[in-house]
């Protein structure tokens, strides 16, 4: 179990957005379909691609992507950090 907090991040048009930021002790695998649904509403698309840890990458989150035509990028989550920031700060500059 992991004792500090997850971020669900976005990234659109050079934009960070900071989407959901909890404290609470929970497994976050199964909110993949909320957050992709939550970013629809909000832009009006699915994201292109989702960049998340391997712990997403289960058969409900595959199908879910299959179906929705959503590309899940999975890597080692210092990675996806790296990335998150660096497209971030080369928007900034």
């Amino acid at each position: 179990m992991e004792f500090w907090t997850k971020l669900d991040i976005s990234v659109v048009d050079g934009w960070t957005r900071l989407d959901y930021f909890p404290f609470d002790a929970y497994n976050e695998v199964g909110n993949l379909p909320a957050i992709a649904e939550r970013f629809r509403e909000r832009d009006g698309h699915y994201p292109s691609r989702i960049l998340s840890d391997k712990i997403y990458r289960n058969q409900e989150n595959l199908r879910f992507c299959r179906e929705c035509g959503l590309g899940l990028v999975t890597a080692k989550l210092r990675e996806i950090a790296a990335h998150v920031l660096a497209m971030s700060v080369l928007v900034l500059n």
